[in-house]
């Protein structure tokens, strides 16, 4: 048999191959079902607080309505009429508002929010002074399906945990980018998000499918980034940030534009970002595709060998992952490595795949929390199962 016959096989069997996982595969990725019609009450809706660069000082104050009217935002005794943004998906209409609050100085700072029709909201910002540590929770995919499977296990952990500077969230907060399923993740954190800092990745349920992906537009406005005055993020696309403690710069990645399209300016990016404090803080990535996959069948070629080697010369010392459905701690090599931790917390779950050798500790099935406590020379982590048993236990040092 000549070369030629045999790079015809190959080639043959190549398109055959690729033709057989594009008709398995096409419903996950190209299959989005339509955004069911809906109708926003004229109220306030859907609360969220998000901080700013400063994640002591600064905050931003989101929500939504079915209303396009102005609504006065009362801070502190001082009135800003506030005007919103319409969002039109293919369900219906999202009125969004935002209000940016910054340099906040240490207390209680109390808010309202005023319709024209009479309605109002209220509650209050805690804002800190710089203390003996710094204090995040992380949370996995969540993607409940209907209302009320998350909201006694999240308020569970909320009630706990009053002191916490931030949440942080690997992304899939929700199943697809329909309103139906913002409400049902609103139910589940609604009790604590309008006075509580979120601080989320991107996830793939929150991504149209297809080959030109964009996220949910609700999301932007639900969870805007923090500024700067030459907003240099946006040279990177996707929603790229990072906030910054006292001990600690998190830094978020939109893992979901990955390879194509910005791999070089978010590598780029990253570097700046990663190296730029001279205080030297402890560097917590959260993105929701993992380095290192820890479910059977996955790969990340992108995060696995251009984002791992740079997290591990730029000195990063823990990546919350997400996406695999799983808890898995990867064992580490060397101090001077990464802690790679992929967490859950919804109830769908998948196997753990990697070799159990490979790590200190996992688990299939399940939902979990991790607090993150952060001072000057190490980050304490406890994982916790949903019933708030203890199941992991870690710390990083400095090493650098």
């Amino acid at each position: 048999m000549n070369k030629r016959c045999i790079s015809l096989i190959i080639f043959l069997f190549v398109l055959v191959s690729a033709t057989v996982v594009t008709v398995v595969r096409w419903q996950a990725w190209f299959g989005l079902p339509a955004e069911p019609p809906f109708v926003l009450d004229k109220g306030i809706h859907r609360l969220f607080v998000v901080p700013g660069r400063d994640g002591l000082g600064d905050r931003v104050v989101t929500w939504v309505s079915g209303d396009s009217l102005p609504v006065a935002f009362i801070f502190d005794g001082d009135t800003t009429l506030l005007s919103p943004k319409r969002i039109h998906t293919e369900g219906g209409v999202t009125y969004t508002f935002r209000q940016r609050l910054q340099g906040l100085s240490i207390g209680t700072h109390r808010y309202r929010i005023t319709t024209q029709s009479g309605e109002t909201f209220s509650d209050s910002l805690f804002i800190r002074g710089v203390s003996r540590r710094d204090r995040l929770i992380y949370i996995g995919d969540i993607q409940d399906g209907e209302t009320g499977l998350s909201r006694d296990f999240l308020n569970g952990v909320a009630k706990r945990y009053l002191d916490t500077d931030a949440w942080l969230f690997a992304g899939d907060l929700i199943e697809r980018g329909h309103d139906g399923y913002w409400e049902i993740f609103y139910d589940a954190v609604g009790d604590f998000a309008p006075h509580t800092v979120f601080i989320p990745a991107l996830g793939n349920h929150e991504y149209s499918k297809g080959l030109s992906k964009k996220p949910d537009p609700r999301w932007r406005e639900a969870f805007p980034k923090p500024l700067t005055s030459d907003d240099r993020d946006g040279e990177v696309g996707g929603q790229n940030y990072f906030v910054d403690y006292p001990y600690v710069r998190v830094v978020v990645i939109d893992t979901n534009r990955l390879p194509f399209g910005n791999l070089f300016p978010l590598t780029s990016w990253l570097k700046r970002t990663l190296t730029e404090r001279e205080d030297d803080p402890f560097l917590i990535v959260v993105m929701h595709h993992g380095v290192h996959s820890m479910a059977f069948g996955r790969v990340n070629l992108a995060e696995r060998f251009v984002l791992g080697p740079l997290f591990e010369t730029q000195g990063v010392d823990l990546v919350l992952q997400g996406h695999d459905h799983v808890y898995a701690r990867v064992k580490r090599k060397a101090p001077s490595e990464p802690l790679y931790l992929t967490s859950t917390s919804s109830l769908k779950s998948y196997d753990v795949k990697p070799d159990p050798s490979r790590l200190d500790a996992s688990a299939s099935g399940g939902r979990f929390y991790v607090v993150l406590d952060v001072d000057a020379e190490k980050i304490d982590g406890i994982t916790f199962r949903e019933d708030h048993s203890g199941f992991d236990r870690f710390t990083i040092t400095k090493h650098r």
